[in-house]
Formats: C-alpha cells, sequence, structure tokens
C-alpha cells in the first residue's frame, strides 16, 4: 500500500494511538456505569467525566486527517532518500516512557 516504509510505521503508529484510546474509553465507560449502579454517586461530576472523555473521539478524527495526509504525501513520494527515517518512529513506546510522564503529573 505504501511506496515509503516510513508512512507505513507513521501509520501504523497512528492506529495504535487510535485503538488504545478508543479501548481505554469503553473500559472507563464500563467503571462509569459499574459507579451510577451504586448508592452513592454525584451525577453531575460523572456527567462531566463523560463530557471530558468525547477527547477520544475529536482526537481519533485528527489523527484519520493525519493519516489520511500521510497516505496522500506517499502517493507522490518519489525519492529514495532516507531522510525521512528519523520521523517514522520506528521504536515502540515503552511502558517506562509512559510511567515517567505519570508520574510527572502526580499519577
Amino acid at each position: 500500500m505504501f511506496k515509503n516504509k516510513d508512512f507505513k510505521i507513521a501509520t501504523n503508529h497512528l492506529d495504535l494511538c487510535i485503538n488504545e484510546s478508543e479501548e481505554a474509553v469503553k473500559e472507563i465507560m464500563e467503571i462509569i456505569n459499574e459507579i451510577k449502579k451504586s448508592k452513592d454517586f454525584d451525577q453531575k461530576k460523572l456527567d462531566t467525566i463523560i463530557e471530558k472523555l468525547q477527547f477520544q473521539d475529536i482526537c481519533a478524527q485528527r489523527l484519520k486527517k493525519v493519516q489520511n495526509f500521510l497516505k496522500e504525501i506517499d502517493k507522490n513520494y518519489k525519492s529514495n532518500n532516507t531522510d525521512l527515517e528519523e520521523f517514522a518512529w520506528e521504536n515502540e513506546v515503552i511502558q517506562d516512557d509512559v510511567d515517567d510522564i505519570l508520574k510527572s503529573y502526580g499519577l
């Protein structure tokens, strides 16, 4: 599908991000539904949480636009130059990196 392997790698990362965020939101929504069943909960706070979770849909739409942009560039990409390799993000994000980011926010 892609002429340039680096565009394929980048779009694969976008797919991973979209899928992982969708899964996380699904899990959060399941937990929220369990909380709603309990006797003590604040509906207003819960509604605020649900509203804030809508970021995932907006984020996914933006990532899809970037992905489509990369696909269009790839269609017209004619160079054998390796100047894009540094932007392909071949290495996956590791859990330690995520943990460090969360720690920096006190989580």
